[in-house]
């Protein structure tokens, strides 16, 4: 499905629908964030690709700006709604593509690994081990832009306040299962430690948002730490 985006009138818009408007595109764009976004060109012609990202940055401050032209009571209705848009759709453009990139490439390590056997030709494990090679890169980037968007990060709310419990379960999934990975190379075991080192440092990140939330509803800290570590193995256990 490819998200197409009609050029608009450059007449003024009435603030309480554009809006609305914007809101819509975005919470569309962070529900398909890997489509191509095109921008249909009149008489005929080449269609234009936009960079997803500058595009989705677009329509985010589109968004704000006509927010902010709304009167108070409408901006009092929708100020819920922008919140839970900006944090979706700055969750899709700087997670998503990311974890992403490591699913498909670990899928196709798997599909790999459960067809080698002894008859395997030489070529077929290069390959695979270039992917594994590829995806220890592609780790390594991910703590990179993970340290960066943390330091960066645009929204009020905390950035795992945002993700949730549900999002940090499934990503730590995705890694411990890489680190269980049961392959002998030398790439391999990168790949391993790589992911191990980053399926702790998400569980760590669990533990403290569990922990964050609990003391929202005024428990004890030493109630807390307990169903945080408690609740973390369950709810990581069940993803």
């Amino acid at each position: 499905m490819k998200l197409i985006i009609q050029a608009k009138s450059t007449n003024p818009e009435p603030p309480v629908p554009a809006a609305y408007l914007y809101m819509h595109v975005l919470d569309e764009m962070a529900a398909c964030p890997f489509e191509p976004i095109v921008f249909p060109v009149e008489g005929g012609g080449e269609p234009l690709k936009a960079n997803l990202e500058t595009t989705v940055e677009f329509f985010e401050a589109h968004a704000q700006n006509r927010y902010a032209l709304c009167p108070q009571a409408f901006q009092e209705v929708l100020a819920a709604r922008l919140q839970r848009t900006l944090a979706e759709s700055t969750i899709s453009r700087t997670y998503g593509r990311v974890m992403s990139s490591v699913s498909e490439a670990w899928e196709e390590i798997e599909h790999f690994s459960y067809s080698i056997t002894s008859e395997t030709p030489p070529a077929s494990i290069t390959t695979m081990e270039q992917i594994v090679s590829n995806l220890v890169t592609i780790l390594g980037a991910v703590r990179t832009h993970e340290r960066e968007l943390l330091r960066i990060w645009p929204l009020a709310v905390p950035a795992d306040v945002a993700i949730g419990a549900e999002r940090l379960a499934e990503w730590f999934t995705l890694f411990d299962a890489i680190a269980d990975w049961d392959h002998e190379s030398e790439s391999a075991e990168r790949l391993r430690e790589a992911a191990q080192d980053f399926a702790d440092y998400l569980h760590a990140r669990f533990v403290d948002l569990h922990g964050l939330e609990h003391a929202k509803r005024g428990e004890p800290a030493e109630e807390r730490m307990g169903r945080a570590d408690k609740g973390s193995d369950t709810a990581i256990s069940e993803s």
